[in-house]
């Protein structure tokens, strides 16, 4: 088995997994080609070899809605870069619009939509290639990871006004109906839930408008390439953008976050002509000058939303990289848009 991962899809699923009891240990053992899997690339895991793990799981917790469980442990923070970019929405309609986006990065053998009609919406998880397996608990998972997202935003114990599962009824329903309310219904086409177009609107995150107008865009490309190509440079620039406002960010959390030694990220950068310092420094430059020109921002602000707790800072590796204060920088944007 190797040594180190590329992937860092690795770091949030056994993260999540120990955080409920179940150690690399116990999977070694009792499913030991799908850790593997699980550590080489959790994107790509087959249905069947996902319903087979988490029904591993469900044997060995002895818990029969293992899938609720881990919807209720799932956190932003702890589902790597797919957890980010749903952050970055702003409202419940953002969040299921970009969960849709996003979803290849996480798991691409399902699929999400989202159907909206005069006054509600139905949001769908279904399998890419059907399987005569069991999925009842990776449907309980993600249907119930949603929901919860949706109920923590509303003033009231939200539950939906229709749930559907493609599996069978299980025997024990009441962890369901307190999760989704008392509308379920069984052996449907595909998982779904119904959801009134007004919570569509309700805020989801504090990210301001006027960074996210300009961080989106850069983080939409990026992801492009890594479900393409699995770019490397791609995923530095993504996380760096991810932990701008980490203070002990540096080349070593990096290598961690990709599950490389450090002298093995360093290679395979140098082998591409590039430095950790050389994109970080990129990144900044380019999100800064973005910002600059296209927001009203102060320049105080700017430079905290890129991780500098003091104006100077900023100032000084601005001008260092550009050449110009930011403050000319902006006048100059300004009098080329005249």
């Amino acid at each position: 088995m190797k040594s180190s991962y590329s992937n860092e899809n690795k770091k949030w699923l056994l993260t999540l997994l120990t955080k409920i009891g179940i150690s690399e240990v116990i999977l070694k053992k009792e499913v030991p080609e799908l850790y593997e899997t699980i550590c080489t690339d959790t994107q790509s895991i087959s249905i069947e070899d996902l319903s087979r793990l988490l029904n591993t799981l469900e044997n060995i917790t002895n818990d029969p809605h293992i899938g609720l469980t881990l919807a209720q442990d799932t956190r932003l923070d702890n589902i790597g870069l797919y957890g980010y970019l749903l952050g970055q929405s702003r409202d419940l309609g953002e969040l299921l619009q970009a969960a849709i986006k996003y979803y290849p990065i996480y798991h691409r053998p399902a699929k999400l939509s989202l159907k909206q009609k005069r006054f509600y919406s139905t949001f769908s998880y279904s399998d890419v290639i059907p399987t005569k397996n069991s999925c009842r608990h990776d449907n309980e998972w993600c249907l119930g990871w949603f929901v919860n997202q949706i109920s923590s935003k509303t003033s009231f114990s939200w539950k939906p006004k229709k749930v559907c599962f493609s599996n069978p009824e299980p025997k024990d329903v009441s962890k369901l109906v307190n999760i989704f309310g008392e509308n379920l219904f069984f052996e449907q086409p595909s998982n779904s839930f119904d959801i009134e177009n007004k919570l569509l609107l309700l805020p989801y995150s504090d990210v301001d408008s006027s960074v996210l107008a300009v961080i989106k865009p850069i983080a939409d490309k990026l992801v492009d390439e890594i479900v393409q190509e699995q770019c490397l440079e791609s995923k530095v620039r993504i996380l760096i953008m991810k932990n701008l406002m980490e203070e002990d960010f540096s080349c070593v959390f990096l290598a961690k976050e990709l599950f490389m030694s450090l002298s093995s990220l360093k290679r395979k950068l140098s082998k591409i002509g590039l430095s950790y310092s050389a994109i970080r420094d990129d990144v900044i430059l380019y999100l800064a000058k973005e910002l600059l020109s296209e927001t009203t921002l102060s320049i105080n602000q700017i430079a905290m939303s890129l991780g500098y707790s003091e104006h100077s800072a900023f100032n000084h590796a601005f001008l260092r990289l550009s050449q110009y204060s930011p403050r000319q920088y902006r006048e100059l944007s300004s009098e080329r848009n005249l």
